[in-house]
């Protein structure tokens, strides 16, 4: 498994969600 892959697209799509609500 990719655990530490996972974790960084995770981290990604949330700092993604926290810009977007900003934007928004």
């Amino acid at each position: 498994m990719r655990t530490f892959e996972s974790g960084i697209i995770l981290l990604g799509l949330v700092e993604w969600c926290q810009i977007g609500k900003k934007s928004g």
